[in-house]
């Protein structure tokens, strides 16, 4: 079941959202994955309104498709696997969002062991995720102890039931309702009340980074120290107080970092 959209959300959707009101926002996350500034502004400029976004994405991604984060993996000696989970980018038709996600990423790394073509060393794997991911990412390390460290970015620590799903971003609110499947929020929220004090805490290396001007989510301080809190093992906070949502406007700081801290993790 899609969850139906409120006549001001289709007013919003249809009208409001736009170049110069919103769209220009989000502009840091395709330059993360190195989508070309020109690019980006000719895909956006042929989406008359927002129900024509991930039409008009799809097909320019089958023309061309790049991960800036996966190459600077490659070239600084790490290999890199990118993947869409339950009800995420390619997947949203298929399947559901999954409350127990780690099963998502244990079952990936089943897979390699069972079908290692290109001789990895699985005995040395790290997991890293930006937004969401930022949650998921020390969540599946602490299901999987075949996972030796972990990498988040701008995650939550806890939703904190209705109450809390109704101070995130209204586009976010949104977000849950769509990839759990449900039409009732409330319902939506019982099948994403996700907190990571509920995971065994980590006891393998983290490092995390947040931003004190995420708009996606409220507290993003508390929310960083809660998730550290929990972590029992080496860990690493980088806090910019003055960043957007997934340090999008320090990436030239933070992706370096990343590298190196991996490096460190699983080379040295």
């Amino acid at each position: 079941m899609i969850a139906r959209l409120s006549l001001k959300e289709k007013i919003a959707f249809r009208f409001i959202f736009n170049k110069t009101r919103v769209y220009h926002r989000w502009f840091g996350r395709f330059f993360v994955f190195g989508i070309d500034y020109g690019r980006l502004n000719r895909v956006v400029d042929r989406i008359s309104n927002w129900f024509e976004w991930c039409s008009e994405w799809s097909r320019e991604g089958e023309e061309a498709e790049n991960h800036f984060f996966g190459n600077q993996m490659i070239l600084n000696g790490l290999n890199f696997f990118g993947f869409d989970g339950p009800r995420q980018g390619e997947m949203w038709k298929r399947k559901k969002f999954m409350p127990n996600y780690e099963k998502a990423v244990s079952t990936i790394i089943d897979w390699f062991e069972n079908n290692n073509p290109y001789d990895l060393d699985l005995r040395r794997i790290a997991i890293a995720g930006f937004s969401l991911g930022g949650f998921l990412a020390p969540w599946c390390a602490a299901h999987d102890q075949r996972i030796c460290c972990a990498v988040g970015n701008s995650g939550f620590a806890r939703i904190g039931g209705v109450e809390g799903a109704r101070k995130l971003n209204p586009i976010w609110q949104r977000g849950v309702m769509y990839m759990t499947g449900c039409d009732d929020f409330g319902e939506a929220v019982k099948r994403f009340d996700l907190d990571i004090t509920q995971a065994p805490p980590l006891d393998r290396p983290l490092l995390f980074f947040h931003a004190g001007r995420d708009e996606v989510m409220p507290s993003p301080k508390l929310q960083a120290d809660t998730l550290m809190a929990w972590a029992t093992g080496e860990k690493e906070l980088k806090y910019y107080p003055d960043a957007q949502h997934c340090t999008v406007d320090r990436l030239d700081e933070v992706f370096p970092y990343i590298v190196d801290w991996l490096r460190k993790q699983l080379l040295n």
